[in-house]
């Protein structure tokens, strides 16, 4: 199956809100059959709410990773076994 992987980059200088822009796309992604791996990356005391935007990209139906190692690893695995 396809696979979208996500590099979400949170912090000072970037979109004040990325899972708002992101999550429509992320769900019609998903919706379609495509599996969405996003690495969030940022830390606690970003603007942006580092759990407030990984839980927004996981409603939307993404697989979430705090390391884009993990995101790499699961996306890779993902299409090495597809569902």
């Amino acid at each position: 199956g396809d696979v979208v992987l996500l590099d979400v980059v949170l912090g000072h200088g970037a979109d004040p809100d990325p899972s708002a822009r992101l999550g429509p796309g992320v769900a019609a992604a998903v919706a379609r059959g495509v599996r969405v791996v996003v690495a969030l990356v940022g830390s606690g005391g970003d603007p942006q709410g580092l759990e407030a935007q990984a839980e927004t990209l996981r409603a939307a139906g993404a697989s979430v990773f705090a390391s884009n190692a993990r995101a790499a690893g699961y996306a890779a695995d993902t299409v090495a076994s597809p569902r």
